[in-house]
């Protein structure tokens, strides 16, 4: 093989690896061409896929491994569930992670000592937060749903249709519709998967900064790889799939922190209680009047997000999803000032 030039090759496999068994064959006119057995065909897609989720994995594994030594170094104390106060003599200590703290630092009340990985947050500032993300979630969903960055179109913040879909896909012998609408419900309940092990204590309406950060950091890192994956033609629609882990882990990490009063990316429930507490209120029962407002302001902020989405996708295309990924990122390292 002193020549290349006379080496008769197909132009996509020019970069790859020749396999050993590959046999130099002449053609007609005498000059050299290379023949790859079937499997060569069949196997380099697949490994090309196992080395990105690999390095999904690998990543997700050392963000985990930091964050247990960060709870290690400033909480040595290992943390077990406290009941609500505990009674000394005449006086009340309120124990971290109660709703009876939250409410008594709404109230206005001294704060009482909490372990640096720790950090108590009101219902106010918990439901600012909640927005933001869910107006990030909005535009991460339209993006994946609009089909402006590749034909398929596929919601990556909720997976009750894809549930729809994959017994339709089963039903019907479409083999291909049931593993992509399959894959979008593994990838979502894996994003949840990733938060409830990082942080498998909540507390509600109070913040464990390094499983939070941790949680925030692995999306944010998730992100980025969805922007870079698009376009890529061993990776047109996978990068679906790894925003939907990214939507599982905010999901599960806001409902788990406020107790279930903002979620910010799964809309099917909220509509449901939007309605209930409406009639509520319209029937004089006001109890539920406070949920009903903050409900309608998440949903409206996840709608905006779906608004914005599609300038933003017809602007900068990919990018879009890079600019959630730095969204992550800076809340991922302001987390323990909250």
């Amino acid at each position: 093989l002193q020549n290349l030039s006379h080496l008769q090759l197909p132009l996509p496999l020019l970069p790859l690896p020749l396999p050993c068994n590959c046999k130099l064959q002449p053609t007609a006119t005498q000059s050299p061409s290379i023949s790859f057995p079937l499997s060569y065909y069949i196997l380099m897609p697949k490994m090309k896929q196992m080395k990105f989720w690999t390095s999904v994995f690998l990543v997700m594994a050392t963000a985990t491994t930091t964050a247990k030594a960060e709870v290690s170094r400033l909480d040595p104390i290992p943390r077990t569930r406290a009941p609500p106060f505990t009674k000394r003599g005449s006086v009340v200590h309120y124990n971290v992670g109660s709703l009876d703290l939250a409410q008594r630092i709404r109230a206005g009340s001294d704060e009482p000592q909490t372990p640096t990985a720790l950090r108590p947050i009101t219902t106010k500032t918990a439901v600012g937060l909640g927005m933001l993300l869910a107006l990030n979630s909005g535009i991460v969903n339209g993006v994946t749903l609009s089909g402006l960055l590749q034909p398929t179109k596929q919601a990556s913040a909720a997976v009750t249709g894809a549930w729809t879909n994959s017994a339709l896909g089963a039903a019907s012998g479409n083999s291909d519709q049931f593993a992509f609408n399959a894959k979008c419900i593994v990838s979502y309940c894996f994003g949840s998967l990733i938060s409830g092990f990082v942080n498998p204590t909540p507390e509600p309406f109070v913040i464990s900064v390094p499983s939070v950060r941790t949680a925030l950091f692995v999306g944010s890192a998730l992100l980025f790889a969805a922007g870079r994956m698009v376009g890529k033609d061993d990776a047109t629609r996978d990068y679906i799939f790894v925003a939907a882990i990214a939507n599982g882990i905010q999901n599960s990490l806001t409902s788990t922190t406020t107790a279930n009063l903002c979620r910010s990316a799964h809309f099917s429930g909220i509509t449901s209680d939007i309605g209930t507490f409406a009639g509520q209120v319209l029937r004089g029962n006001k109890q539920n009047l406070i949920k009903l407002k903050v409900f309608c302001a998440l949903g409206l902020s996840f709608w905006t997000g779906g608004y914005f989405s599609y300038s933003l996708a017809k602007r900068f295309e990919a990018s879009t999803l890079l600019f959630s990924s730095f969204l992550y990122l800076v809340l991922g390292l302001l987390v323990g000032g909250v």
